[in-house]
């Protein structure tokens, strides 16, 4: 069966051109916001997570000893939160590769990581 218009009056036949030409046109002005969203989106967490990692890189570098503001950075304020879309672990390893500090379930959710050696429980620096 084949589908065949016979459109002979030439406003009609403008009209379907347009109507279609618009459908195509707001299909990709459609598609082309949701890419842009996206990127938004995208750019939006990279610069949230490199804010977190800027200031535990300062409490690091300048702040060597405060243990208090390197636990509070890493255990309270990621948990401050309880939408998921924006919680975050955090682990702190010496130059041993051995936890100072992690975010709460942070061990849970990564058992096998690639990335530690865990040989000993996280040190709470605070409580010595």
């Amino acid at each position: 069966m084949r589908w065949h218009l016979n459109i002979k009056s030439i406003t009609a036949q403008l009209a379907l051109f347009y109507s279609i030409a618009s459908c195509i046109l707001l299909m990709i002005v459609a598609f082309s916001l949701y890419l842009a969203v996206i990127e938004v989106l995208h750019t939006t967490d990279a610069q949230f997570l490199s804010d977190e990692i800027d200031a535990l890189q300062y409490i690091l570098k300048n702040k060597p000893n405060d243990f208090k503001a390197l636990k509070q950075e890493v255990k309270e304020i990621p948990t401050t939160s309880q939408k998921p879309a924006y919680r975050y672990y955090t682990r702190i390893l010496d130059d041993h590769k051995i936890v100072v500090v992690e975010t709460e379930g942070m061990s849970s959710l990564f058992q096998g990581s690639i990335f530690l050696n865990r040989s000993q429980p996280p040190i709470d620096k605070e409580e010595q």
